[in-house]
Protein backbone atom coordinates (compact mmCIF):
# COMPACT_ATOMS: atom_id res chain seq x y z
CA UNK A 1 0.00 0.00 0.00
CA UNK A 2 1.32 3.31 -1.14
CA UNK A 3 2.24 5.96 1.36
CA UNK A 4 -0.02 9.15 1.64
CA UNK A 5 1.58 11.78 3.37
CA UNK A 6 -0.61 14.34 5.53
CA UNK A 7 0.59 17.91 4.93
CA UNK A 8 0.52 19.80 8.20
CA UNK A 9 0.46 23.21 6.56
CA UNK A 10 -2.39 22.57 4.74
CA UNK A 11 -5.87 21.94 6.41
CA UNK A 12 -8.13 19.00 5.50
CA UNK A 13 -9.64 19.52 2.41
CA UNK A 14 -13.69 18.98 2.53
CA UNK A 15 -16.49 20.26 0.62
CA UNK A 16 -19.26 20.89 2.01
CA UNK A 17 -23.06 19.59 0.70
CA UNK A 18 -25.89 21.88 0.92
CA UNK A 19 -29.84 22.05 -0.31
CA UNK A 20 -27.53 25.45 -2.74
CA UNK A 21 -24.71 23.58 -4.00
CA UNK A 22 -21.45 22.84 -2.64
CA UNK A 23 -19.07 24.35 -0.84
CA UNK A 24 -14.70 23.76 -1.07
CA UNK A 25 -12.81 24.72 1.55
CA UNK A 26 -9.22 26.48 0.78
CA UNK A 27 -7.49 23.56 0.44
CA UNK A 28 -10.06 21.72 -1.82
CA UNK A 29 -10.46 24.77 -3.64
CA UNK A 30 -6.87 24.95 -4.22
CA UNK A 31 -7.22 22.29 -6.86
CA UNK A 32 -8.65 24.10 -8.72
CA UNK A 33 -6.84 27.60 -8.98
CA UNK A 34 -6.96 28.07 -12.87
CA UNK A 35 -9.95 26.68 -13.37
CA UNK A 36 -13.21 29.08 -14.53
CA UNK A 37 -15.68 25.90 -14.63
CA UNK A 38 -16.21 22.56 -13.14
CA UNK A 39 -18.21 19.75 -14.36
CA UNK A 40 -19.93 17.19 -11.56
CA UNK A 41 -20.64 13.76 -11.70
CA UNK A 42 -21.42 10.51 -9.60
CA UNK A 43 -20.63 7.22 -8.56
CA UNK A 44 -24.25 6.29 -7.13
CA UNK A 45 -22.87 2.67 -6.15
CA UNK A 46 -19.63 3.91 -4.52
CA UNK A 47 -21.24 6.70 -3.72
CA UNK A 48 -19.02 9.38 -4.76
CA UNK A 49 -19.01 12.76 -6.17
CA UNK A 50 -16.32 14.24 -8.60
CA UNK A 51 -15.29 17.54 -9.63
CA UNK A 52 -13.08 18.18 -12.49
CA UNK A 53 -12.13 21.60 -13.78
CA UNK A 54 -13.36 22.05 -17.70
CA UNK A 55 -12.46 24.47 -19.53
CA UNK A 56 -13.18 23.11 -22.69
CA UNK A 57 -17.62 23.88 -22.34
CA UNK A 58 -20.20 25.86 -20.88
CA UNK A 59 -22.42 22.74 -21.95
CA UNK A 60 -23.25 21.46 -18.47
CA UNK A 61 -20.70 22.74 -16.20
CA UNK A 62 -20.70 25.07 -13.37
CA UNK A 63 -19.03 28.60 -13.39
CA UNK A 64 -16.67 29.35 -10.45
CA UNK A 65 -16.10 32.49 -9.25
CA UNK A 66 -13.31 34.96 -11.11
CA UNK A 67 -9.52 34.80 -8.95
CA UNK A 68 -9.74 31.83 -6.92
CA UNK A 69 -6.44 32.46 -5.47
CA UNK A 70 -6.58 33.63 -1.49
CA UNK A 71 -10.29 32.49 -1.30
CA UNK A 72 -11.00 30.88 1.71
CA UNK A 73 -14.37 28.93 0.59
CA UNK A 74 -15.72 28.37 -3.14
CA UNK A 75 -19.34 27.81 -3.68
CA UNK A 76 -20.53 26.15 -6.77
CA UNK A 77 -24.19 26.96 -6.79
CA UNK A 78 -26.27 23.67 -8.56
CA UNK A 79 -29.28 23.44 -6.31
CA UNK A 80 -30.39 20.89 -9.26
CA UNK A 81 -27.47 19.35 -9.58
CA UNK A 82 -27.36 18.58 -5.31
CA UNK A 83 -31.76 17.03 -5.98
CA UNK A 84 -30.14 14.83 -8.63
CA UNK A 85 -27.47 13.30 -6.01
CA UNK A 86 -29.81 12.97 -3.53
CA UNK A 87 -32.23 11.18 -5.72
CA UNK A 88 -29.19 8.77 -7.18
CA UNK A 89 -27.54 8.03 -3.79
CA UNK A 90 -30.97 8.10 -1.36
CA UNK A 91 -29.68 11.20 0.54
CA UNK A 92 -31.77 13.76 2.77
CA UNK A 93 -29.97 17.15 2.48
CA UNK A 94 -31.54 18.96 4.15
CA UNK A 95 -28.36 21.00 6.00
CA UNK A 96 -24.77 21.89 5.12
CA UNK A 97 -22.60 17.85 5.80
CA UNK A 98 -18.91 18.53 5.59
CA UNK A 99 -17.00 15.55 3.68
CA UNK A 100 -13.43 14.60 2.86
CA UNK A 101 -12.30 15.49 -0.48
CA UNK A 102 -9.29 14.18 -2.09
CA UNK A 103 -7.73 14.84 -5.69
CA UNK A 104 -6.95 12.07 -7.78
CA UNK A 105 -3.62 13.68 -10.02
CA UNK A 106 -4.18 11.17 -12.77
CA UNK A 107 -7.19 12.00 -13.45
CA UNK A 108 -7.41 15.70 -12.14
CA UNK A 109 -10.23 15.66 -10.07
CA UNK A 110 -11.27 15.94 -6.99
CA UNK A 111 -13.37 12.89 -5.47
CA UNK A 112 -15.72 13.40 -2.51
CA UNK A 113 -16.39 10.32 -0.43
CA UNK A 114 -20.03 10.33 0.45
CA UNK A 115 -19.38 7.64 3.30
CA UNK A 116 -16.89 9.60 4.57
CA UNK A 117 -18.78 12.68 6.65
CA UNK A 118 -16.44 14.73 9.10
CA UNK A 119 -18.54 14.74 11.96
CA UNK A 120 -17.78 17.95 14.48
CA UNK A 121 -19.54 18.00 17.94
CA UNK A 122 -18.89 20.28 20.80
CA UNK A 123 -17.39 19.04 23.78
CA UNK A 124 -17.64 15.75 22.42
CA UNK A 125 -15.66 13.18 21.07
CA UNK A 126 -15.02 12.79 17.12
CA UNK A 127 -15.41 9.94 15.94
CA UNK A 128 -13.86 8.38 12.39
CA UNK A 129 -13.56 5.21 11.31
CA UNK A 130 -10.24 3.45 12.05
CA UNK A 131 -8.98 6.10 14.55
CA UNK A 132 -8.62 5.51 17.97
CA UNK A 133 -11.23 7.74 19.74
CA UNK A 134 -9.56 10.33 22.07
CA UNK A 135 -11.15 13.28 24.57
CA UNK A 136 -11.07 16.70 22.85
Amino acid sequence: MPIEWFDASRPLPSVSIAPYGLTLNKSAAEFLTNAKRVRLGIDASQKKLYIKADANSENGTHALPENLKGRKTVRISCKDFIKYLAIKMNLTIANSEKYMATWDEEEKYIIVDINNKIKHKKKEQMKYPGVKQMKV
